[in-house]
């Protein structure tokens, strides 16, 4: 049995002008609940290396999403019964062979499946800030001599659904590569560097002329961007 944690930002009412979307807040919102029923398997091999396969379902109960008001406002409310399956494979291959004493190999891929009620059509679908579907790939390799970690991070593919009242979004990102390295001064410094590179950034949005049952499209858009490469300088200290 879990008990979900609430997001305070959704208390307070606000805008987004470049969406035409204004949220009531709610103070009588309650966190999601759910029972989980998961079975996981492991095998492991070549001393270190991991392969694990997850599958999951949750009932769920009070499910935050996004509701209508009247006037055309939209708030943070709870929907009622929804559910999650799940599954999910992750893999750790050691690269020992390769001359790579401490250098790893990760692999993720999840898939969720999320249904709750449509307050407004009554059909199933997604929810609101839950991502469907990730996939990644992490290349990571310590060199204890010089006190060093480095690597690289690769998201092949994430993806976010926003169900408003009048529109839908979906936010995709594929392709994004971040590299990375550690250095450790002694047991209290340490200087971090990163480099972020986004290759396609999808925004998809589908707009509705109305609340009915029927809910008829006003019009579709599409966007796509190249977001700008980053570099992170992180500098820590161990107190």
């Amino acid at each position: 049995r879990e008990i979900g944690q609430l997001n305070f930002l959704d208390f307070a009412a606000s805008s987004n002008l470049a969406n035409d979307q204004v949220l009531g807040g709610n103070i009588d919102l309650r966190p999601v609940q759910r029972w989980v029923a998961e079975f996981a398997t492991e095998i492991r091999f070549a001393r270190d290396g991991v392969f694990t396969l997850t599958l999951r379902h949750d009932e769920l109960d009070d499910v935050v999403d996004l509701l209508p008001l009247p006037g055309g406002l939209t708030a943070v409310g709870n929907l009622g019964e929804g559910t999650l399956d799940r599954i999910a494979v992750d893999a750790r291959l050691p690269l020992r062979r390769l001359g790579l004493e401490r250098g790893r190999l990760i692999a993720s891929w999840r898939n969720d499946w999320l249904r709750v009620r449509d307050p407004i059509t009554g059909e199933d679908r997604g929810i609101t800030f839950n991502i469907p579907r990730t996939a990644s790939l992490r290349f990571e390799n310590e060199v204890p001599a010089h006190l060093l970690s480095w690597g690289v991070d690769y998201m092949a593919y994430s993806s976010s659904p926003t169900y408003d009242p009048d529109q839908t979004r979906f936010y995709r990102v594929r392709d994004q590569v971040a590299v990375f390295a550690e250095k450790r001064f002694g047991e209290e410094f340490s200087l971090r560097v990163e480099v972020n590179m986004w290759d396609n950034l999808e925004i998809s949005r589908t707009v509705f002329s109305d609340r009915s049952l029927i809910r008829p499209v006003l019009f579709t858009e599409q966007q796509s961007f190249d977001p700008r490469d980053r570099i992170q300088l992180r500098l820590r200290r161990a107190f």
